[in-house]
């Protein structure tokens, strides 16, 4: 397992993913930056609409699933590739395997997602003022229901910043996992990097709905959109919990398959 943790950690898509996410989450807020300095209008920008605008209304949510399946799961092709994985069959169980495999995996995702967050609310807390709800010139409202609503009004908004790790880290866990089961399957790299992709889209259109008009299937970027209450959320955290388990689940029979057919 230890060093399963240093590949997954120490790889050079570790760093890419959290260069690569950092860069999608300022895709937008440098953008506003630089046009609000030139109009002069500095005074009206805070850290927290900087940090919570491209979660929002950008696109990072639809690059997560992408960037995911760089930091360890894209290494699962490589190792049925080069007939390391059956190496390690000889002198370990198919339990062991699993676990070592999908531990790090889910850990660096998340790690990588987080990190990137972080690096983001440290940028914009040096580039813009703290968020003081007081404060009437950066004052953003926040409906009652709303589940952000709890944190808004920590100081400087700190409680949002907490919350979200803890989000990311849990998107990022759930897409390197989907990753890291269609490697098990489909062991090529071409697959692993845009099968997830297709899986978020997929689940965005909400095709399901035909068939289960009843039943409310969150939107895949519920754990941090803005416009979500509590209830949503909560779903949504539960079904994500059931999509990881089932995906190891998956990953387990994968390589059991694998092995047993090598």
């Amino acid at each position: 397992m230890k060093q399963e943790l240093k590949s997954a950690f120490r790889n050079k898509y570790f760093y890419i993913t959290v260069f690569g996410v950092w860069l999608a989450f300022n895709s937008t807020s440098l953008v506003m930056y630089f046009i609000r300095i030139a109009q002069g209008e500095a005074e009206y920008m805070s850290a927290l609409f900087q940090i919570m605008t491209p979660i929002f209304f950008g696109a990072v949510m639809i690059l997560i699933p992408f960037f995911c399946t760089l930091p360890y799961a894209m290494s699962q092709v490589d190792e049925i590739r080069d007939g390391f994985l059956y190496q390690k069959a000889m002198r370990s169980s198919l339990l062991t395997i699993c676990r070592n495999k999908v531990l790090p995996t889910m850990l660096s995702g998340g790690a990588a997602l987080t990190l990137a967050w972080l690096l983001n609310v440290l940028l914009w807390h040096l580039l813009s003022q703290p968020y003081v709800d007081s404060n009437p010139m950066i004052n953003l409202p926040m409906a009652e229901n709303n589940f952000y609503y709890t944190f808004w009004f920590s100081k400087y908004a700190w409680g949002v910043y907490a919350f979200n790790c803890f989000n990311f880290f849990v998107i990022g866990a759930l897409w390197s996992m989907i990753a890291l089961t269609v490697a098990i399957w489909l062991p090529d790299r071409f697959l692993t990097l845009t099968i997830p992709t297709g899986i978020y889209f997929f689940w965005w259109t909400d095709p399901y709905r035909f068939l289960f008009p009843k039943v409310p299937i969150p939107d895949p970027s519920s754990l941090i959109n803005e416009g979500i209450t509590w209830s949503v959320y909560r779903s949504t955290l539960t079904l994500h919990g059931i999509l990881i388990i089932l995906c190891v689940v998956l990953y387990y029979f994968g390589l059991k398959r694998r092995l047993t057919n090598a």
